[in-house]
């Protein structure tokens, strides 16, 4: 009988064997294809599981926890008539940011600077808050705008904008321009016991109406 070399992985490389084991061995080896081949396409798998995790992970480290922003004023003054004039507040704002940013609430204000106003107590003086180093001028008027969850959105790098129109008194030559945008509160995990905390953005400007000359100003 015939003996037959076959190089084998599993029994070394040129080893002797006999016909019927041949046979067996090449028997075996057809037998063990299939589980061999669906091994390798599991361990593939895995590995795309594996590495798909990991870069989540790694997205997930480098993810900014907060949006990020920036917002501006542009002002123009139309004279109505000899006693009143129309300021527009067009307030900017634009996501910086690689988050979502949801916008909750948009407050705009005029406060009156000079001339100087008169109050129920006469003539108003100038004093630091208490509370702030800022002066509380007297208040003009302040509108507000409020946005129910998933109503007004920005995504990253998109601008928007929000014209407020406030009619003046001729007589009024400089204002405070206040704006604040805030953002829907950050909350915290699941099992954490910090407080939600707020996110927004404030601008405060002294505008002196003269200098705006009857034309848009940046």
């Amino acid at each position: 009988m015939a003996e037959i070399f076959i190089i084998s992985p599993w029994l070394g490389f040129g080893t002797v064997v006999a016909p019927h084991v041949a046979s067996t061995l090449v028997d075996w080896l057809s037998a063990m294809k299939d589980p061999i081949e669906m091994a390798h396409s599991l361990l593939n798998m895995l590995g795309l599981v594996v590495g798909s995790i990991w870069a989540y992970l790694a997205f997930g480290r480098k993810r900014e926890k907060f949006p990020r922003a920036s917002i501006k004023h542009k002002f123009s003054l139309i004279k109505l008539d000899e006693s009143q004039q129309i300021l527009r507040v067009e307030l900017e704002i634009e996501n910086l940011g690689d988050t979502l940013l949801k916008l909750d609430y948009v407050l705009s204000r005029i406060q009156q600077v000079m001339p100087l106003a008169n109050t129920e107590d006469g003539l108003f003086e100038p004093q630091p808050s208490e509370i702030t180093p800022e002066i509380e001028w007297p208040l003009i008027a302040e509108r507000e705008i409020k946005y129910a969850s998933g109503e007004r959105e920005l995504e990253p790098k998109e601008p928007d904008a929000f014209q407020f129109d406030y009619i003046l008194g001729s007589k009024i030559e400089t204002v405070v321009v206040y704006s604040y945008v805030k953002n829907f509160l950050k909350k915290p995990g699941l099992f954490s016991r910090k407080a939600p905390k707020e996110v927004g953005w404030m601008k405060t400007e002294i505008l002196h109406l003269k200098s705006l000359d009857l034309s848009d100003h940046e």
